[in-house]
C-alpha cells in the first residue's frame, strides 16, 4: 500500500473515532448550532427561488417515483409547482390548482399537514418540533457538508425522521430525507437556490381573471 493510501486511511480512521467519541449532548449541540445558522441566513433573504427533485420511495410497493418541482418563498408566503399542481399560499389561505383538472381548491391552513413543503421549509420553528442530532460531514458535488438528522418531538406524526444535508460554507441545504411510518420516504435534492429577487405579491395567489375556464371550489 502507497503512503499517501495509509496516511489518508490513518486520517479517516481518527476522524471516525473522534466522532464516535461525541456524545449525544455534543452532537445535538453540533445539530443545534447549524441549525440556527440556516434559520438565520434564510430570514436574511427577502426572497427564496429554489428548483428541486423529487424522489418518491415506497417501499409497500416497491416502487419509485421522481418528479422536478420550484418553490418561491417570500416572508411566510409561498408558491410551490409539482406533479401537474401549483400551490398558492398568500398568506392566509391555500389555493391549490389542479392544473389537468381545471380546478382550483381554496382552503384554510393546516399546520399539522404533511406537505412536501413542510421539509422544504423545515427551519420554520425547528426547534420546537425537532430533536437533533450531529451525523457526519461529507461533500457534495466538492462542497463540504454536514449531515443532520432531526426526530420529532410529537410522536403521532407520521415523520420518523428528517435528515438534512448542509453546505457548511453558505448554511444553505443541499438534500433533504423525509421518511415516515407508512413506508413512504421523500429525497429533495435541491439543484438551484437563488435569493432576494424582486418577486411581486401577486405571484402567491391564484390569479381566476387569468384563467376564466379553471372552477374555483371553496372548501373552507
Amino acid at each position: 500500500m502507497k503512503l499517501s493510501k495509509i496516511f489518508s486511511l490513518i486520517v479517516v480512521t481518527i476522524g471516525a473515532i473522534n466522532t464516535m467519541a461525541q456524545t449525544d449532548e455534543e452532537r445535538s449541540e453540533i445539530a443545534k448550532t447549524y441549525m440556527e445558522k440556516v434559520a438565520k441566513s434564510n430570514k436574511s433573504y427577502s426572497t427564496i427561488n429554489t428548483s428541486f427533485t423529487l424522489t418518491i420511495d415506497n417501499k409497500q410497493q416497491n416502487t419509485q417515483d421522481t418528479h422536478k418541482g420550484t418553490l418561491l418563498i417570500k416572508g411566510n408566503k409561498y408558491r410551490l409547482n409539482l406533479m401537474d399542481n401549483i400551490t398558492y399560499f398568500d398568506g392566509t389561505t391555500i389555493c391549490t390548482w389542479l392544473v389537468n383538472d381545471n380546478e382550483a381548491n381554496i382552503s384554510d391552513v393546516d399546520e399539522n399537514s404533511e406537505t412536501i413543503v413542510g421539509p422544504l421549509q423545515i427551519t420554520n420553528s425547528f426547534d420546537k418540533k425537532y430533536k437533533m442530532r450531529y451525523l457526519q460531514d461529507t461533500k457534495v458535488n466538492n462542497a463540504n457538508c454536514v449531515e443532520i438528522d432531526l426526530y420529532p418531538i410529537d410522536r403521532k406524526t407520521n415523520i420518523t425522521r428528517v435528515r438534512l444535508t448542509i453546505d457548511k460554507t453558505n448554511y444553505t441545504i443541499k438534500r433533504i430525507i423525509q421518511q415516515g411510518k407508512d413506508g413512504m420516504s421523500y429525497y429533495v435534492d435541491i439543484t438551484k437556490f437563488v435569493t432576494n429577487e424582486n418577486i411581486a405579491d401577486k405571484e402567491f395567489s391564484f390569479d381566476k381573471a387569468a384563467h376564466p375556464d379553471v372552477e374555483v371550489v371553496d372548501l373552507r
